[in-house]
């Protein structure tokens, strides 16, 4: 085999195909080098080598390696911790939409309640007046107006009790 079929071979497998393949060759033509480039080489250092050179280029190569294998693990971690993340909104918003819903099932149905208790309350044959802790009135019936003769308007917000004893 030659220097390129053995590295092809080395990229074809998954166990192998990450590790960084430094060529040692006395070819230095372009089409060397391309070819040793496309076969999946990350470098070439001519013959005769210095073992420093080699050692050097070797430890560079090891350590971009480590450094991309670290980068890779990180941004698998963060695609995990998104993934999770996006979990956990989408929870969230199912959860608001489903509080959502309820909310407005509940206003619906106070809206129903109230209308019919305000129906109830003007139909009335019974005089009814509402007040507050301070006794202005805040419900007044068409009984209340036609047997008291106030109007509505004019006893909503007034004071029951300086109706009924005037300060004169």
């Amino acid at each position: 085999m030659t220097g390129y079929e053995v590295c092809r071979t080395l990229k074809a497998r998954p166990d192998t195909a990450e590790f960084p393949i430094i060529f040692l060759t006395a070819l230095t033509e372009m089409e060397n080098l391309t070819e040793g480039f496309q076969a999946g080489g990350v470098d070439f250092l001519s013959k005769p080598v210095h073992p420093e050179e080699l050692l050097a280029h070797v430890k560079t190569h090891l350590e971009l390696y480590q450094a991309r294998k670290a980068i890779q693990q990180h941004a698998e971690l963060l695609e995990q911790r998104v993934a999770e993340r996006t979990a956990e909104l989408q929870e969230a918003n199912r959860q608001l939409r489903e509080n959502i819903a309820e909310r407005k099932q509940a206003e619906d149905q106070l809206r129903i309640t109230k209308e019919y208790a305000e129906n109830l309350i003007e139909t009335a044959n019974a005089i009814v007046i509402g007040m507050d802790r301070d006794g202005n009135v805040t419900v007044f019936n068409r009984t209340a107006e036609k047997i008291t003769g106030y109007t509505r308007s004019e006893m909503l917000n007034r004071n029951w009790f300086e109706v009924i004893v005037p300060k004169d």
